[in-house]
């Protein structure tokens, strides 16, 4: 795996997620962790989605009492603005929505096509401007990127 490679001085080095590291009992092994600041994650990273039918009205009332609104919030953005781009699971874009004080801020940067070039965006608002300020965001991503980037 990627980790004996490592240690037989095949990798220079490896970023990996810390979560499935620990979940290995390899903890020993991580000589840095990323703070949010320094590398945003991945839009609608560590949230826990549950799907049910739609016509299910049990499940769904039970899924509505441990449902977290702030997450659902800040993930509604983060999703609004990966649309509005038109990003999927290979574009290089991070997004990171955060809730303080009943007002929502979106950090996002997204990376040009080749790599080379990033953009960074951020836009702070009321709760309820969850969407607007996702699609805000997007579109500022796409303006700041110009012809680096092509809308998938």
């Amino acid at each position: 795996t990627r980790i004996r490679k490592l240690e037989e001085g095949k990798l220079d080095g490896i970023i990996l997620a810390s979560a499935g590291i620990k979940s290995l009992n390899l903890e020993n092994k991580i000589s840095l962790t990323f703070t949010v600041e320094e590398v945003l994650p991945a839009a609608g990273q560590g949230i826990i989605a549950v799907q049910c039918n739609k016509n299910d009205s049990a499940v769904k009332n039970f899924l509505r009492n441990i449902n977290d609104h702030e997450t659902e919030v800040c993930a509604k953005s983060e999703r609004e603005m990966l649309k509005t781009i038109g990003g999927n699971c290979e574009t290089a874009v991070g997004g990171l929505a955060l809730i303080e004080n009943n007002n929502l801020k979106l950090r996002a940067q997204l990376f040009s096509d080749t790599g080379s070039k990033s953009y960074d965006y951020e836009l702070s608002g009321g709760i309820s401007e969850a969407l607007k300020i996702g699609k805000s965001v997007g579109e500022e991503l796409l303006k700041l990127a110009g012809s680096e980037f092509k809308k998938k």
